[in-house]
């Protein structure tokens, strides 16, 4: 900002109103503090340090606090405040505070309400960045970025009124569609938050958490970034230079862990940390994991897998994608000095028939049907917890504490204009009470303000009441044309769609009525051949037909001397069976009276054997002497007769074996000369039935 000391006064107060209207940005003044909202945080923090016991001792500090007591009670009144607010739902939590849906109890107005809770933001402030979130939303004008409203304060907490987007989270529509989107999808969400990354980056900031979680939808469908409670401010050379834990473990790049181990001029990173962590999204996307997360929840583990990524990323081969979108995760997961870019990215294959420029114009995939303005079903159900504050809280100190210092400056209000006549009337009661308090040890009859303003003050406020009601019933019925605007968008490009369908397949029709009338034409002259061949081969045919009726009886002469041949050849072996039958008969005959004579013999050996017996019992009963003599002998002889017995046996054993193979061989015998009846039998009736054929 140029040098003012030689400027006119009404220039400098020109630019001192600037300042307090917050129509200044300069890098030489926090021109937040300057605001008319910032000189009010500055007043209020003072008043309230002023008003501790060991303080107001100080006589000078008791008459300021005496002395403007009535003007910061009716400043608190009338500065914006939770009650203003009924909270609908929670639809977020986290370490330092929560997020509610919640609705203006004068205009009905939704929005969606961050709660910061102060102590805690103030015991780890290396690692809150609430000032960079506060100024993102406040500054932000593009369409891709969540915008703030409001900022207030009280004694315990931070409020950060911004928009609510009723379509929910990434990470919410993720996972009802079973943590994987199609390559189709993936592609629309990718394109979109390139553009949301790359409007912030253009603001001057990198956002260090890209995360689904932090990706919300809108009420059409479209992505809007959001928390940028990690957001740091990149310097003149585009690079950040910080060693504080940032980020999501999952999601953070190796440049950045690096920068937490080492301060030196190398470990600072830019823009790049913001594509890396876009990469791991689209990864999600796409496989429903992130590629460096342990499995066992190892933090450790996880910044080692990230630290080695060139050996860690792997694709799983059960999902089927396109080598562009593989191509494009190579791209972003890689060294920071390799790494794509927002140009790089618009210029990739992978959004091939994608227009990201305009892709705000195109029907996202998945488009929200909202029951109400605060409707939040498409977000996770969070159960509402009381906070419950931490002993250092309850600590009153009775001396400067200066706790409220750092959040001189981040109450904020979009867009107010003064020319509003409820605020004028607000104002002007606000100044007479300031003026009256100032005068009330000269004259105690004027403390109170008039009897006509105190009407006129009614009836503004009244009007201001009416027309804000009216701004929420042109809110309402906006939001219901927009939708119904929307809807017939949606149907028009249906239509549209549907209508060059029809085109195409009316002139594709046509293309093909013409080639019918072409293939008919070709068919015409075709048949004419065809005709033509037919006639022909059917002549042909004809004369094979005689030339096959002569050969079918050259064929049946020749079976029927075939036939006969075999007939002859079956009789002659017939004649041979039989002669064959007779011999085996009279060898069956000649076996009996064999096996006839042997029994005779055998029976004829056992009375021999019977009568030997007879006199050896005889014999026995002679002397001891002629006793041995003849024993000794008949032994002999009993030996001679077993043995010729046992010889006997063995050979009618032999007989029966032989007759049993005899019988046998009839029964083989008798098959065979079945089987050899039947096939005669068979054949005779074949003789016969050509002989018939040859009488017909």
């Amino acid at each position: 900002m140029g040098d003012l000391r030689m400027e006119s006064i009404t220039n400098r107060i020109q630019v001192l109103d600037g300042f307090v209207k917050g129509q200044v940005e300069t890098d030489d003044v926090h021109t937040s503090l300057l605001t008319r909202d910032g000189l009010m945080d500055s007043l209020l923090a003072l008043f309230d340090e002023c008003s501790h016991d060991n303080l107001m001792k100080n006589k000078h500090v008791l008459a300021f606090v005496k002395k403007y007591e009535s003007t910061v009670k009716e400043l608190r009144k009338i500065r914006m405040k939770m009650a203003d607010f009924e909270v609908k739902d929670v639809i977020g939590r986290g370490h330092f505070g929560e997020v509610q849906v919640v609705r203006d109890k004068v205009t009905s107005t939704v929005y969606a309400m961050k709660i910061l809770h102060k102590h805690e933001t103030l015991a780890q402030q290396e690692i809150t960045f609430y000032e960079e979130e506060r100024d993102i939303m406040a500054k932000a004008t593009s369409e891709w970025i969540t915008q703030l409203h409001f900022a207030f304060q009280d004694a315990q907490n931070l409020y950060l009124v911004m928009e609510f987007h009723g379509g929910g989270d990434l990470l919410s529509l993720l996972s009802r569609n079973d943590d994987i989107f199609e390559e189709s999808m993936c592609r629309f969400y990718v394109g979109e938050m390139t553009q949301a990354i790359h409007a912030l980056h253009c603001m001057g900031y990198v956002h260090r958490d890209i995360k689904p979680e932090n990706i919300l939808l809108d009420s059409t469908g479209h992505v809007k970034l959001a928390d940028f409670g990690s957001a740091a401010q990149l310097s003149a050379d585009m690079l950040v230079s910080s060693r504080m834990p940032v980020g999501t473990p999952d999601y953070v790049s190796p440049e950045l862990l690096t920068s937490m181990n080492n301060h030196s001029s190398d470990s600072r990173y830019g823009v790049e940390v913001d594509w890396w962590s876009l990469g791991v999204c689209m990864y999600e996307m796409l496989f429903g994991k992130t590629p460096f997360t342990d499995e066992s929840g190892s933090m450790v583990i996880t910044y080692s897998n990230i630290m080695n990524f060139k050996e860690c990323l792997t694709f799983p081969e059960k999902v089927k994608i396109s080598k562009h979108a593989v191509d494009l995760m190579k791209k972003l997961l890689t060294d920071k000095s390799d790494r794509f870019g927002y140009r790089s990215l618009l210029l990739h294959d992978f959004f091939k028939g994608l227009n990201l420029g305009n892709i705000r114009e195109d029907t996202p995939p998945f488009v929200p049907h909202l029951s109400s303005l605060d409707d939040t079903s498409n977000f996770d159900e969070f159960e509402r917890v009381k906070y419950q504050p931490a002993f250092d809280e309850y600590n009153d100190t009775r001396d400067f504490s200066g706790k409220d210092l750092p959040f001189v400056g981040f109450t904020y209000v979009r867009n107010v204009k003064e020319e509003d006549s409820g605020i004028k009337i607000h104002s002007e009661s606000f100044s007479d009470a300031d003026s009256t308090a100032s005068s009330s040890c000269a004259d105690s009859s004027c403390s109170t303000p008039p009897r006509n303003l105190e009407v006129t003050l009614t009836v503004k406020i009244n009007e201001l009441h009416g027309l804000k009601r009216k701004y929420h019933q042109l809110e309402e019925k906006e939001c219901s044309l927009q939708s119904e605007v929307d809807k017939w968008r949606v149907s028009y490009h249906e239509k549209d769609e549907e209508l060059m369908k029809v085109t195409v397949e009316k002139d594709a029709l046509e293309n093909e009525l013409q080639s019918y009338i072409t293939k008919a034409n070709n068919l015409k002259d075709r048949y004419d051949k065809v005709v033509e061949e037919k006639e022909i081969l059917e002549n042909r045919a004809y004369k094979l037909y005689e030339e096959i009726k002569d050969m079918n009886s050259e064929v049946l002469q020749i079976e029927e001397e075939i036939l006969r041949s075999q007939v002859d050849e079956l009789q002659d072996l017939v004649a041979e069976l039989e002669k064959e039958k007779k011999k085996m008969l009279k060898k069956i005959a000649d076996r009996d009276k064999q096996l006839k004579l042997n029994k005779e013999q055998l029976i004829q050996n056992k009375k021999q054997i019977d009568r030997l017996q007879g006199r050896l019992d005889k014999e026995r009963r002679k002397s001891r002497d002629d006793q041995k003599r003849d024993l000794t002998l008949l032994e002999t002889r009993e030996d001679t007769w077993r043995s010729q017995l046992e010889d006997k046996n063995i050979e009618i054993a032999e007989l029966n074996n032989k007759l049993q193979e005899m019988d046998d061989l009839v029964d083989a015998f008798e098959v065979q000369e079945k089987e050899f009846m039947e096939r005669e039998q068979y054949l005779l009736s074949k003789l016969q039935d050509s002989q018939e054929v040859d009488k017909v």
